[in-house]
């Protein structure tokens, strides 16, 4: 059990190097999906991803895990088991991100001269952790599959314990991690930029000032106007007292 676990992970590094196009910080994920293998490899485009970048989903789907197969002589030393790019899933599969309570779900679209590569474009607008849920089906199969980005610094440990995902899924390998948008500050030059966000929450900051600095103009000719009716009231009482 030991040397298949060892050959496995080295089949894994295997499909790795026989995917030269994928980004370094991407997570990598071998399901079984009905009676198939699929390794999954997600992350964001053009990482490292800052606010207001043009960035998005980047996904990579491969018939296969790259582990070894039996040989000849019983032992799990054979040659890595083939793999190949799986076409066509931008017609069955769409992501969902979330980033806080904010959910979108966007259209996979297949990129040209990179089968088995998907991508779903949109710019982060906030430096906060992003999920990326894609579900779908493959092989007439429902799948529902999350990846989170990475905040730490720290790279998680691989876990190649097998775990049941849901009915006709099973979770083989999760190895990698992809990182969680930034801010600019330490990447603009030559001189500094506000993102859209922060524009938008200056416009909020300052549209609620007026609102409050009107609310408090209202009242003070509220209290103006009744100010002066009481003191019209008054003169009219004294007037009459003196009759």
């Amino acid at each position: 059990m030991k040397k298949y676990n060892f050959l496995f992970a080295s089949g894994v590094l295997t499909l790795a190097a026989l995917l030269p196009f994928l980004a370094s910080a991407h997570e990598r994920r071998v399901y079984q999906i009905g009676t198939k293998d699929y390794t999954f490899v997600v992350g964001f485009l053009n990482e490292p991803v800052s606010v207001d970048d043009k960035a998005g989903v980047d996904l990579s789907v491969m018939l296969g895990n790259g582990a070894p197969t039996m040989g000849p002589d019983g032992d799990m030393d054979g040659p890595p088991v083939a793999t190949k790019p799986a076409e066509g899933l931008d017609k069955n599969l769409k992501v969902e991100v979330s980033a806080g309570s904010e959910k979108k779900v966007f259209s996979l679209t297949s990129v040209w001269g990179m089968p088995g590569h998907y991508r779903a474009l949109f710019y982060p607008s906030v430096a906060t952790t992003y999920m990326f849920r894609i579900f779908g089906a493959i092989d007439s199969t429902p799948i529902d599959l999350s990846f989170s980005c990475n905040a730490s610094d720290q790279a998680p440990a691989d876990d190649s314990s097998i775990k049941k995902v849901s009915e006709g899924v099973m979770q083989k390998l999760k190895s990698g991690a992809f990182g969680c948008p930034g801010s600019k500050t330490d990447q603009v030059f030559p001189a500094q930029s506000v993102t859209l966000a922060s524009v938008d929450q200056k416009v909020q900051e300052a549209s609620t000032a007026a609102a409050a600095s009107d609310t408090k103009g209202m009242t003070g000719i509220i209290l103006g106007v009744l100010g002066f009716i009481a003191g019209v009231g008054a003169w009219i009482k004294r007037g009459k007292n003196a009759m």
